[in-house]
């Protein structure tokens, strides 16, 4: 029989409200263990809030659950108490910020809603070991450190190396856009990618349409205060014997990753991956670009995406 309708905003009221009032009493009679859809919903609402100062207090309240029930749920899906995963996102988007802006590290301190530069530095070291500056000027971007978002499953990571020998000619579009790392969505450069997939020929994406993404200016105030980048996006197929190339993919080793979803977890996902495979190989990148194989783009996309590595200086 079907339901009567209900506004989601509503339901999701509702949902909260009731699970609330249960969940102290009888959470630990089912077992201990968040709800994997309410896991997620709060690692969400933790990545849209890394720089509003908002605390525990309300990652509780927007979970629904009772605090200690949410405590318990919360570590038993991470391994951390929310307050440590908190910091330690919060603290990581400090150290991207760092490596990527020219923002003075007191302005970073106030984006993150520290009082006072010396606090947040003694944060900052407290978790990673290094001073901010010390952070931003060492020759090696030192990934280690960073506490990526639990969005993703171990499963979802497995990668392979490959060698490319000779570099990739793309032949297609160009286009300048921007990219913001402090978003979940990041709606203008997904959208940009989206209408550029979508302009080429239903045979060039079935023949496995490139793209190739650089990074193109950070040291703007105006971009590193709204966390955004600037990258120029150029999407085509490989360019025929004396065919104009429109980018070039350059020849090296990379990190191949295959994704299939929706274009809002690939936001995600993409990120994480260009982080975590530097992290974990103890690689740096040699250029800030990346590029895929994209062998289907509609509502969702399923491409192959490639990091550029090599072995760290010295």
């Amino acid at each position: 029989m079907m339901m009567p309708s209900m506004d989601v905003k509503m339901f999701n009221e509702v949902r909260k409200m009731n699970r609330a009032i249960l969940s102290d009493e009888l959470y630990c009679r089912l077992g201990g263990v968040m709800n994997k859809d309410d896991f997620y919903h709060v690692l969400v609402w933790v990545e849209e809030n890394l720089c509003t100062g908002e605390d525990v207090g309300a990652l509780v309240r927007e979970s629904g659950y009772g605090r200690r029930a949410f405590e318990q749920g919360f570590r038993s899906r991470s391994g951390f108490s929310p307050g440590e995963y908190l910091f330690r996102r919060r603290m990581s988007r400090a150290a991207v910020m760092l490596r990527v802006t020219s923002l003075p590290v007191t302005e970073i301190a106030g984006l993150l809603h520290y009082h006072s530069g010396q606090n947040f530095a003694r944060a900052f070291r407290g978790f990673s070991g290094w001073t901010p500056t010390a952070y931003r000027r060492d020759a090696v971007w030192n990934t280690r450190i960073l506490q990526l978002p639990l969005l993703y499953g171990e499963e979802c990571f497995h990668s392979t190396v490959v060698d490319l020998s000779e570099s990739l000619r793309i032949t297609g579009r160009c286009k300048s856009t921007e990219s913001r790392y402090d978003s979940m969505s990041d709606s203008e450069c997904l959208s940009t990618l989206r209408n550029q997939l979508n302009s080429l020929q239903p045979a060039a994406l079935q023949k496995g349409a490139l793209v190739l993404t650089r990074i193109t200016g950070t040291d703007d105030t105006y971009a590193g205060r709204n966390g955004v980048v600037r990258v120029e996006i150029v999407t085509g197929t490989q360019s025929a014997p004396g065919e104009i190339a429109d980018g070039i993919i350059p020849a090296g080793r990379y990190t191949r990753y295959v994704f299939s979803g929706s274009w809002e977890a690939f936001t995600v996902f993409s990120r994480t991956i260009y982080l975590r495979s530097l992290a974990e190989q103890s690689l740096c990148n040699s250029e800030d670009l990346n590029f895929m194989q994209v062998n289907f783009a509609g509502d969702s996309l399923e491409c192959a995406l490639y990091i550029p590595v090599v072995p760290p200086p010295g």
